[in-house]
């Protein structure tokens, strides 16, 4: 396990609330969690880290116990468009971040509207980025980087400006308020052509897909790098340094013939041979 760099420590919020630094008017963000069953320790840390910042200034909102996460995006996002934020800073529940970057992506989100981090897929073969970019693109990792167009971004570290949700609701009968919990489904699954085929995407991806189509384009912020915990701390360094977990290899081997299970044989398939044979690589 990697060791988590320590986070910024703010002033604690009494004092701030003394000095009446939380009355100025300024940039207002709302940390959007759906949580289903838990929510990791380092993504929690994170979260805290970040709510006694000044400028901006945090809150958190939960949707908690629903497993069907489109619903629980979009309730939160109707409860979103109640306040007086700015914008929704989307946060999986299994994500650790760095305090600078998420004042960072939301003062992007002012002026691009929707702006997400970079993460890669949970996989224990090859993991991937989480986000869709356009085919043939090239995305330089670095810390001066500038965000950059992709066709779309995943909502486990996604800032959305509250125009998008507001541009949205105006076409009544794609976004219908949704009883009993009056709520506008801002994020639903969906098929769509992507590259001359067919393609079912994630309610994230959709949502994307669905704000281009009003104007607003999504993109990635490649200076910011998160942390993506499963059974090991996945970062965007793993994508050309695959992981061979030992249960996983042998899962394969007892699936395929080619990879029989003796004793006398100690050779590890190669990630393209374990591809090839059906191995899952989306990983998330």
């Amino acid at each position: 396990m990697r060791t988590l760099i320590p986070q910024k420590q703010y002033p604690p919020r009494s004092l701030l609330d003394k000095f009446n630094l939380f009355k100025k008017k300024g940039l207002r963000v709302t940390i959007g969690l759906c949580v289903h069953r838990e929510i990791s320790a380092e993504t929690m840390y994170a979260v805290q880290s970040i709510l006694a910042c000044p400028d901006p200034i945090f809150s958190v909102a939960m949707e908690r116990g629903d497993a069907l996460i489109e619903r629980s995006r979009s309730i939160l996002a109707s409860k979103f468009l109640k306040m007086d934020d700015d914008i929704l800073l989307f946060v999986d529940d299994d994500i650790f971040f760095q305090s600078e970057d998420a004042i960072k992506i939301c003062k992007e989100a002012v002026e691009l509207g929707i702006v997400g981090g970079c993460y890669v897929t949970k996989s224990e073969i090859q993991p991937t980025l989480q986000q869709k970019i356009y085919k043939e693109q090239e995305i330089i990792l670095s810390p001066d980087a500038k965000p950059v167009e992709v066709r779309a971004a995943s909502t486990g570290f996604m800032a959305i400006h509250r125009r998008v949700f507001e541009k949205m609701i105006e076409d009544k009968d794609k976004f219908p308020l949704c009883y009993p919990q009056k709520f506008y489904p801002f994020f639903k699954t969906g098929c769509r052509k992507v590259d001359g085929l067919m393609r079912f995407l994630g309610e994230d991806w959709n949502f994307c897909a669905n704000a281009e189509e009003l104007g607003f384009k999504s993109y990635l912020d490649p200076s910011i790098r998160l942390v993506h915990f499963g059974r090991y701390a996945y970062t965007v360094d793993d994508i050309n340094r695959p992981k061979r977990v030992e249960g996983q290899i042998l899962r394969y081997r007892e699936q395929f013939d080619e990879f029989p299970l003796d004793s006398q044989s100690s050779e590890v398939p190669n990630d393209r041979e374990l591809s090839k044979e059906g191995g899952n690589s989306d990983g998330a």
